[in-house]
């Protein structure tokens, strides 16, 4: 059991098989290589924390991107694909840092840069996309809206 304190949180018992690891860290926090997923809210399954565990200060809003856009498909080098030692695309975890405005309308999502994530041995990587249809920030309710999908679990 790991035990980290943090700011959002506060004191926080970690399991070691729940740990994400990233091992370039994610952009911005290229120092923060061990994360945690908890939930944001039980209404929103789709949106959760991404705590970091080497700096308590720092947690991240991400999101399932195919909430919102069920379409997504971005396209991944092959040396990523090779990093992550995925075996298949189809179990990928796919999440997309969230910025949150003081109008939560107007919140958006990163889908040119997702976090790829191999649930097998829970390496993640931050992978720009070479998809050129997606970008640093599309307006989650926009999406919701245009793909007739709610927010609310």
């Amino acid at each position: 059991m790991l035990r980290v304190n943090t700011r959002r949180f506060g004191e926080l018992e970690i399991e070691e098989e729940k740990v994400l690891y990233f091992p370039d860290g994610i952009y911005g926090f290229e120092g923060d290589k061990r994360w945690i997923l908890k939930d944001l809210d039980p209404n929103l399954p789709s949106f959760h924390w991404l705590q970091s565990l080497d700096d308590g200060d720092v947690a991240l809003v991400v999101v399932d991107p195919f909430i919102f856009r069920p379409q997504y498909f971005p396209q991944l080098p092959e040396q990523e694909i090779a990093k992550l030692k995925l075996n298949s695309i189809e179990n990928t975890i796919f999440l997309s840092i969230v910025v949150i405005p003081e109008d939560i309308q107007n919140m958006t999502a990163n889908l040119q840069a997702p976090l790829v994530i191999n649930p097998d041995n829970r390496i993640g990587r931050q992978i720009i996309t070479t998809s050129p249809e997606y970008e640093r920030r599309h307006l989650v309710f926009a999406e919701m809206k245009k793909n007739r999908r709610s927010v609310v679990g």
